[in-house]
């Protein structure tokens, strides 16, 4: 079945998979894939809603969508059986709507998912699905190729029968790019940024005989292992964000990679770099830029 979604022009269809429940945020109104039911006793419509409608509370209330507020949360979904293709007509919205893929946030050594939080709320009240990971262990002990599983895993849980955009932060961006040159994920992910990541490795490793710290080292193994093709992400819009002024990516320079877009962003220290908004207008574009069409 498709749902047929206009904002403003021109309309949009969308194939949407049957029984499926989302849940919209009053506050925060973007829509979030249930992998459960909502609790029994719930009345809530069950079948096909117009899932991939942002900002849906800003939506024209029709009879073809019921909403059920329960404590600080809508809950949408929509009748499906032989009835026809309905259409959802939103208002007018400046600026140009687009229909986002979910993105991933991945960390950096020691840190949890809460380093991202910045990043996570801008781009959440902007109308992205938004996830992260807490890598385990995030201390260096394990080797990155054992953190990269965990992101395959999450990923094929969030978004099975999607795209998916991905985001890593230092560590974080070579537990993704392993994910995506070796474990299949160059297949299932469109747009990859980085943000202070050693992509040829960083000095500062060298303070750590941990297994994730060695590998960090520039020309480790793992290192040259990556960039022996990196040229596969020129199969998907790649995005580096770097600062001039890190004094843990060291040199600073180690972050540029030759390939896609490089963006210097003057941020102070290292952890500034997913507090600064420069950074965050970097991400977004990045996110609303046009896929790269297959070669």
């Amino acid at each position: 079945m498709l749902i047929t979604i206009s904002a403003g022009d021109p309309l949009i269809e969308v194939a949407c998979p049957p029984i499926t429940w989302f849940k919209a945020n009053e506050s925060h109104p973007s829509l979030t894939r249930l992998s459960d039911p909502p609790p029994s006793g719930v009345p809530l419509w069950r079948g096909n809603p117009a899932v991939l409608v942002e900002k849906l509370s800003r939506a024209d209330r029709s009879t073809t969508i019921s909403y059920f507020k329960i404590g600080t949360d809508i809950h949408i979904a929509q009748i499906t059986t032989d009835m026809q293709v309905p259409t959802i007509t939103l208002p007018k919205i400046d600026g140009e709507r687009r229909l986002h893929n979910p993105i991933l946030l991945v960390h950096g050594i020691m840190d949890t998912s809460r380093k991202m939080r910045h990043i996570s709320k801008y781009l959440h009240d902007l109308g992205w699905e938004v996830f992260d990971i807490d890598l385990v262990p995030n201390n260096g002990d394990t080797r990155l190729e054992l953190l990269a599983q965990q992101v395959a895993i999450l990923v094929d849980r969030i978004a099975p029968h999607q795209p998916i955009d991905l985001l890593g932060f230092s560590m974080g961006g070579l537990v993704t790019r392993y994910y995506l040159q070796r474990l299949g994920g160059i297949d299932r992910v469109q747009r990859f940024i980085t943000i202070s990541t050693p992509h040829n490795g960083t000095i500062a490793a060298h303070f750590s005989m941990r297994p994730a710290c060695i590998q960090m080292r520039p020309n480790s193994d793992f290192i040259r292992d990556l960039n022996s093709d990196v040229d596969r992400l020129n199969l998907l819009n790649f995005t580096s964000l770097w600062t001039p002024f890190d004094l843990i990516i060291l040199p600073p320079s180690s972050s540029q990679l030759g390939i896609g877009t490089e963006m210097q962003i003057p941020a102070l220290t290292h952890p500034m770099m997913v507090s600064d908004r420069r950074t965050f207008k970097a991400i977004s574009d990045a996110l609303s830029h046009p896929v790269r069409s297959p070669t």
